[in-house]
């Protein structure tokens, strides 16, 4: 209904009705977030890799973007951010997250929406930057105020990549694969993954991670599958409306892949 599509930032991109995920709230009231639960599997081990992919949140939805953290991941969490929050001059992504040190804390759902007592605060604990992958690490604390309860939270912003478009730098975008893996520790604990719609940028870093580890260990099974990335991009869109959106961004992947070889 209209207050579900109320908190989508594209009119035309939704979760799958069956393949989403359903905010925890109170019995009767409305668990929409336009959030996916995506799983890959590895051809050679059958190790699945699990990532929520969803869209960049906006000012309404920041507090439901948290709550599902705090429901559906494990400390440390990972969140792998895709767009800058402004882009061409219009809003990408709100601001969700402390941008610096000198204004660490963010207070999140302070009216308590739910009336659930899941008001939590978002604290900044450090940044830095690693050159390598064009990424700013933000740690970040989340801590429920009713119990004080906390979750420790890697959160990776990587600015070098235009809407529709390709990374500016493959590599950077290989090396932040690796360092979303490493942060994350246990793959089966869900990177959140987002671009603004969350499908193009997203899709593409998905479908990256999973080809990247296929083809780092050569023995794999791969070579039974005629076309490796048209095959995890079927995945991914099985799972996700319009995954690895453009042919720009499918184009990426062959030449990434080309690159590696």
């Amino acid at each position: 209904g209209p207050e579900t599509a109320n908190r989508n930032r594209y009119i035309n991109i939704d979760p799958f009705a069956q393949n989403r995920i359903k905010l925890v709230v109170p019995t009767g009231r409305n668990a929409y977030i336009n959030a996916s639960p995506i799983k890959t599997t590895s051809t050679k081990n059958g190790q699945v890799k699990n990532f929520i992919a969803t869209q960049g949140p906006r000012s309404d939805t920041c507090a439901h973007f948290w709550r599902m953290l705090w429901h559906e991941t494990k400390s440390p969490a990972v969140i792998v951010m895709l767009t800058k929050l402004q882009e061409g001059g219009r809003e990408k992504c709100f601001q969700y997250y402390p941008e610096s040190m000198a204004n660490p804390f963010l207070q999140v759902n302070q009216h308590d929406e739910y009336n659930d007592g899941l008001v939590m605060t978002v604290k900044l604990v450090s940044i830095t930057r690693d050159p390598g992958s064009w990424t700013t690490i933000r740690e970040l604390e989340l801590i429920r105020r009713d119990t004080n309860e906390s979750r420790k939270v890697f959160h990776l912003l990587f600015e070098g990549w235009p809407d529709f478009l390709v990374p500016e730098d493959q590599q950077a975008l290989c090396n932040l694969v690796r360092l979303s893996q490493c942060k994350a520790k246990d793959l089966q604990n869900p990177r959140i993954v987002h671009c603004s719609a969350g499908v193009g940028r997203s899709g593409t870093f998905i479908a990256l991670d999973w080809l990247l580890r296929e083809f780092h260990t050569k023995d794999f099974a791969i070579k039974d599958i005629k076309d490796p990335i048209r095959d995890i991009v079927d995945q991914l869109r099985e799972q996700r409306l319009t995954m690895v959106q453009s042919e720009t961004q499918l184009a990426f992947l062959y030449k990434t892949m080309r690159g590696m070889w």
